[in-house]
């Protein structure tokens, strides 16, 4: 099973943000966490009971702006568009069905010269599962826009220690779909090139795999027991 924006439960969530969001009397942010609480609850959490041990993958697509490495007197260092390219597979429970952990928001106070910053985060939506990984792309060939994926970063020069998962055990966190979905601020001018999919079960994983011609990554994930 593969969810998306476009997959019926989904859509019919997305439907109702709309309608309820587009009267003046309704504050997105009092309700955005009911849509994402529903979205992970009663979309996501239904479709992993049953599947012991088997895999479920994230895929999260944006852009962000970096510098480009040119620089001008005149115009200063030139900023371009990058898209971002975030997948996580994890195996789910082998002896029981996942159930969907809702965390409380947190909060924080940094002490500035002359003031205080409160820092607010959100609740979470956490998936408990045995082990998660995350997948890097590679441009192999002329496809400069469609990467293959693989277990292992190749490219560690680009990427800070801390964002190299490597067979972790923390829960997958569900969080982004839902925020980006029913978002409580203002959209940016990049939110149309924002993609969310969660394939759940090993049929739609090796599926997906296949379709980003990454299908030997299925047979190390298979492999890969602890």
């Amino acid at each position: 099973m593969l969810i998306g924006r476009n997959h019926s439960a989904v859509a019919a969530l997305v439907q109702e943000w709309s309608v309820l969001t587009h009267s003046d009397a309704v504050v997105k942010s009092e309700i955005s966490l009911d849509f994402q609480r529903a979205l992970a609850r009663q979309v996501i959490e239904p479709l992993v009971q049953g599947l012991f041990g088997e895999f479920i993958l994230s895929y999260h697509e944006f852009l962000t702006r970096v510098p480009s490495g040119s620089h001008s007197f005149a115009y200063g260092t030139e900023i371009i568009s990058e898209t971002v390219r975030w997948v996580i597979v994890a195996r789910m429970p082998s002896n029981t069905s996942p159930i969907v952990v809702e965390t409380v928001a947190t909060k924080h106070v940094m002490e500035l010269p002359k003031m205080q910053m409160r820092i607010v985060a959100p609740p979470q939506f956490l998936l408990p599962v045995q082990w998660k990984k995350q997948l890097w792309p590679v441009y192999r060939g002329s496809s400069h826009h469609q990467p293959c994926y693989v277990t292992e970063n190749l490219d560690k020069k680009k990427v800070k220690d801390r964002f190299d998962i490597d067979w972790e055990r923390a829960p997958l966190d569900l969080s982004a779909f839902g925020q980006h979905l029913f978002r409580a601020a203002e959209r940016t001018g990049s939110d149309w090139a924002t993609r969310f999919n969660i394939a759940i079960g090993n049929d739609a994983v090796a599926a997906w795999l296949q379709e980003h011609r990454s299908v030997e990554v299925y047979q190390e994930l298979q492999e890969h027991q602890a």
